[in-house]
Order: C-alpha cells, then structure tokens, then sequence
C-alpha cells in the first residue's frame, strides 16, 4: 500500500491536500468484508470541540499507535465500524485503509447511506503530547504552512483511532467505500476527480499517486469520488460516569464562552442548566451552538465567548480577579462583559482557573483534575500559563489601586517615564528664559540653558517569596490577594521612603537654605497664619536671575502628624481669632474670616516626625510646594510601570525546592529639580 506523502493542491479546488475513501461491494453471501480507503488529515486548520481557535496537528510529531486500530462512528467506542489494516502518516497527509469488520447498527448505517452516495468524512481521534499556542499577531510554521496566531499547534499527538464523521472540521478529507457499481476511471480522470493539478506534480508525487490508483481500481470503484470533510477528535473519552459528564459539560460551556439559554420564560446559564436537567454532552453542544449563533429575538442570549469581546488571557486574569473578589477591578480593567463571563466560570482557587483555561482552550482534552490542568499550563506558552495568568490578575490590582488611590508625591512631583537605568537630563521649567521682540529682520535671539539642568534615573528594587504546591492548588485565592496587596503596600512605601529620603538629603546639601531664599527657622515659624502666609508669599515672589516673575502658585502644604489639625484648621476654619496673652477675654485682633481658608490644598506624611528612620528631620517641620508641573522634584519610573511588578514562576523553576516562586520587582527613582517651587519650614528654634 502507498499513500502520497507529499502534496500539491489546485488552491480552487480544495483548501488542504485530501483524498478519497472506497469501500468494497458485499459478496452475494454477505459474508464478504468490505475495504474502505482515505484520507483523514491533510494538515490544515480545524476547529475541534474544547478549542476556541483554529488547530492543526504538526505532521512531523504525529504518530500512529502501534497495531490495528478501531474505527467508530463519530469517536464513540460502542459503536465500532471496523479496524485498520495501516494508517499512514506523511508530511502531509494521514491517510488510512481498513475493513468494515463491525456487525451492528451503525455499520449498516454506515454501508446503506455510503451506496446511495452520502459523503462520509473522516476523523482522526488522538492523544495530545505537547502543544503550542500561538498569540495574536504571532507566526508559526506548521506542515509546510505559515500559521498567524490565534491558533493552536498539536505538535506531538498519538492517534489511536479513525472514526466515520458526517460533519467536519478539516473539509479537505474524504472517504471512498468501495462498491461493484459505476464505471472505471483514467488514472487522469482520478487526477482530475480528486483535485490534483496535474502541470504542479513531481515524477515521484506521479509514482505514489499512481500506486493509489491502481490499488483503488482492484476494487470497482463508485462513479465518482463522494466529497468529504474531515474533523479531529482530540482526546475524546466515553465514559457513563457522572463525573465525566460534568467535566464534559463544563468543557463545551467554557468552548463557547459560557453561554446563556432560554428556559421557560426565563434566561438562565447553560452550564447550571445542563446540570440540573442531566443533560449529555451532546445535548450540551447543541444548545451551545444554537446560543453562540446570532438571534434576532431578544428573548436568547448569545453568550459572552472570549473571541467575541474579550481574549482568553484577559478572560483568564478576570477569572483570577473574581476569585480574589476583586470583581470592581476586573470591571474596570476588562468591561463588564469579560468580567460576567469570568463570575461564569465560578472558580476559587488555582485548580478550578487551571481547569477552567484549560477546557476553554482544549488543554490536554476535557476533563483533567486540578494537578494535571496546572502541569499543562505550566507547559504551555507564556500567555496562557497560570503563572502568567496570576502575575496579569496581580499587576491589574496594582495597577488600579495606584490610579484610584495616587500616592501622596503625586501632589507635589513631577511623574516621568524612564527607558533604561541610565542618567537622565531634565530642564527647570523657571530658568527657561525670557522671549524677546522679534526685530523686522525676524531673527529669533538665542538663548541657553547654562546650568539650568538637573539630573535624574532609577533604579531596581525586588523581592522573592515562595508558596508551596500544595497551598498553589488548594488555596481559595484569599492568601494571594493578601500578598499582592502586601507587595502593593511594600511598592507604595518603598517610593515614598524616597522621595522623602531625597528630600531631607537636599536639605543637608543646602537645597533649603536662607540663601536661596526657600528656607526659615526660629520660633516664629511654626505653623501658624502669619508663618504661612509668609510662606506663600515668598513663593510667590520668586522671580529668575533677571528679575523676570516666575508666576509660581504654591499649591500644596505638608505637614507631619503633629501639625495636622494645626493645618485642617489653618485652611479650612472659617473664622480665626487671635486672644491677647494672659487675657482669655480681651479681643487683641478682630478678624472676620480666615484669608488663608482654602488658598492650599495640604496632605500628612507620617515620615516627616520619623526621626528612626529618617535624618535630618523633625515633627514640626513643614513644606510648602508649588503645583507638580513646576518640578519641585521628579519621579521617575522604567517603562512608565508605576507599581511593582509581581511575577509568578512554577515548581520547576527552583530545583531544589516543591514551591511556587513570587517575584516582585520595581524600577524607580526620584531626585529634587527646581529650588523656586519648594520651602521649608523647620517649625521651631
């Protein structure tokens, strides 16, 4: 026997490379068994139940299991057609010839319908490997063909079965049962029957097409060849127990997105109603696939599928963030479409998101535990592993708890965007110069900056800790949302600790000096309404090296915790009243309102009455800073990533240790830019 193994196909004939299946006339005694020839793979794109994008199997790692394999209707192991005499496997084709041995219902089916013509298909069924996911946008190589991702590529399986298929994915393959009617063709005219461009063939393409034909004709074949498509069951297993059919069900519901249906008036999940119904997969699939087609009735819901709004490494961070009870996160960061279809999957901890990905995107089949689902994802591409998953759900948090709750430097620094850890040159925006007149000639006057400059970089920070496997899997998500919010917290304090670190070093580095006209002490400069409208007015007053006014508008007060009400009440009270000394009768001062009420806005950091941890510092001191675009100071932050990052690595990455690795890590720096936009109180003696 002698199948093509490399093809060629006219692009307007078929789409992939295919060929024909013939079954044989029954003797007059009916015990004759009938032979039955095809092709079952050709290489190209399908889309089997369990995967939410097109998939091929690479030819070069497909391998046939030894012996004589069963062949079945529609994969389904009770109802056996026959068996294979030889399954071949080329670079790319699958082909295969067999008998019709199988006494039953399905096999008379099988042989009525083939005799009236009907156009069997062919399916292989397979027991997955290793794959591999290609991402949006990305390029794969597969049997010859150039893949653009999403896709999914089997590149190591075991096929363990073929199967009889009226409905395919892989419309390319075909079989032929041969029969004793009809007329025999030319070796050309089965050329031109089956697709083959006969201008494109080698000599040795001619041979082993050649060596088909004749094997064909030793059978008389049909009138024609019966056009065929093919599909690919990946690990498909029948079983009656209970907990096969759930884990089936919830491997079609998670396929499709986890769709809605109708039932009696009222739309419910399909997953909760395939459960309460005792409904079989097959039951399941359909209503999934009439839920996911377009409705003019708003009475059904399509569900929500990750390839219709959502990709499936948002869907799974949304998973993530559900668990966590993060949902308002998720929301924000996804829509609220993603983040119902995540509540959909009802996942708690690890295991069930590792199940959940893995159904949805047809891991190693339908129906593996918690343990196995992490292996495979931990296998898999970056994308999609429940690390990557996690460090996505954590980075989202962070991130949205930066934008809803900004730190307090924020109010006063200037926030910029580093590109690498190298030095940075940043201009004060009050030595810039002053424009002049522009003559009648239209010459522009040159200016410079002299040493208008600052300088500024960041740097890494970063931590590791460590999970065991066991608490991985088990853990209701609680323990991780603990930690991510710690490394959060740890992130948000670490930057301040700066920014306050480089604050009382310029202090010491006479930043704040009288001399540069941004700097008091003595009794009289605790706060209070004269002391700080001395402040405000001094800042106000600034004005460069040419008497040019900077027009600086002090915008923000800060003060440590013993100065806080002092501060509340310095801007906010409406009225004021000063008591003669000695006298808590006598009116030294009438005043009929406070003229500082709402002139500043003012934030408390704790750090400045940490005198531990800090240096140079002291409780009574407070600062007055102009608004952030006058660069008091600046910020800086690798890549514009505002909070750490937080990755997730498996068991495998630490050898010597059974424990998940957590690494969080961040790249900031801060350093003080413009003295005209700061003041510096030092509040006492």
């Amino acid at each position: 026997m002698s199948f093509p193994s490399i093809l060629r196909r006219k692009p307007k004939t078929v789409q992939f490379a295919g060929g024909r299946v013939e079954l044989a006339a029954s003797a007059g005694d009916g015990q004759h068994v009938r032979e039955f020839s095809g092709i079952a793979y050709t290489g190209g794109a399908m889309r089997p139940s369990g995967f939410a994008v097109d998939t091929y199997v690479d030819l070069t790692g497909a391998k046939a299991a030894p012996g004589k394999r069963p062949i079945h209707r529609d994969h389904d192991p009770g109802r056996v057609i026959g068996h294979s005499e030889a399954i071949e496997i080329g670079s790319a084709v699958i082909a295969v010839e067999g008998r019709i041995s199988g006494s039953n219902d399905a096999t008379a089916e099988i042989l009525a319908s083939a005799d009236r013509g009907f156009p069997w298909k062919l399916s292989i069924g397979a027991k997955i490997d290793r794959i591999e996911h290609v991402q949006a946008g990305r390029n794969a190589t597969v049997n010859g063909r150039k893949v653009t991702g999403p896709a999914a590529i089997i590149r190591a399986c075991t096929v363990y079965e073929i199967s009889f298929v009226s409905l395919a994915g892989d419309d390319a393959t075909s079989a032929v049962i041969n029969a004793n009617q009809g007329t025999e063709m030319s070796f050309e005219q089965w050329l031109q029957a089956s697709g083959w461009d006969t201008t494109a063939l080698s000599d040795q393409q001619t041979q082993q097409l050649h060596a088909t034909y004749q094997r064909e004709q030793q059978h008389t074949p049909t009138a024609g060849p019966l056009n065929a498509g093919g599909s690919v069951a990946i690990g498909d297993r029948q079983t009656d127990t209970d907990t096969e059919r759930q884990l089936q069900v919830e491997g079609i519901c998670s396929a499709y997105g986890y769709p809605t249906i109708e039932v009696n008036g009222q739309t419910v999940a399909l997953h909760d109603h395939a459960m309460r119904a005792n409904l079989n997969a097959n039951q399941v699939q359909l209503l999934a696939v009439r839920a996911s087609r377009p409705k003019s009735s708003p009475s059904i819901h399509t569900g929500r599928h990750a390839g219709a709004g959502s990709s499936t490494r948002d869907l799974a961070a949304a998973a993530v963030l559900v668990a966590m009870e993060a949902d308002g996160v998720a929301e924000k960061e996804f829509g609220e479409r993603t983040t119902q279809q995540a509540r959909d999957m009802r996942c708690r901890n690890v295991g069930d998101v590792a199940m959940r990905l893995c159904a949805h995107l047809g891991f190693g089949g339908v129906g593996v535990s918690a343990s196995e689902a992490v292996t495979h994802l931990q296998a898999a591409s970056s994308t999609y592993s429940i690390p990557a998953t996690l460090s996505n759900a954590a980075e989202k948090m962070l991130e949205r708890d930066y934008i809803e709750r900004p730190p307090a430097y924020t109010q006063f620094a200037a926030i910029k965007t580093a590109t690498n850890f190298k030095e940075n040159t940043g201009i004060r925006v009050t030595d810039t110069g002053q424009f002049e007149e522009v003559g009648a000639d239209g010459e522009l006057k040159h200016g410079g900056v002299d040493e208008k400059t600052f300088a500024w970089s960041v740097d890494q920070y970063g931590k590791t800790t460590a999970m065991s496997r066991k608490d991985w899997i088990n853990d209701d998500l609680g323990a991780l949302r603990t930690l991510i919010e710690a490394h959060g917290r740890a992130g948000r304090r670490a930057v301040n600790d700066l920014v306050w670190r480089v604050i009382y070093a310029a202090k010491a580095a006479n930043w704040f000096s009288t001399a540069n006209l941004n700097y008091v002490q003595g009794a009289s400069t605790a706060l209070g309404i004269e002391s700080l409208a001395a402040a405000i007015q001094a800042m106000r007053e600034r004005r460069d090296d040419e008497g040019n006014d900077l027009d600086i508008e002090p915008a923000l007060l800060v003060v440590g915790p013993k100065n806080e009400q002092n501060a509340k009440a310095l801007l906010q009270s409406d009225y004021i009243q000063a008591l003669a000394a000695g006298d808590s009768t006598a009116i030294e001062q009438r005043v009929t309102g406070n003229p500082l009420k709402e002139t500043l806005r003012h934030i408390v950091e704790q750090r400045i009455s940490n005198t531990v941890k800090f240096t140079g510092n002291a409780p009574e001191n407070w600062f007055l800073f102009g608004r952030a675009s006058d660069l008091p100071m600046v910020v800086g932050f690798l890549d514009a990533v505002k909070t750490p990052r937080v990755k997730f690595y498996d068991v495998d990455h630490t050898p010597d240790k059974l424990a998940v690795q957590i690494k969080a890590y961040f790249d900031y720096g801060a350093a003080m830019a413009d003295q005209k936009p700061t003041y510096m109180s030092k509040g006492k003696a």
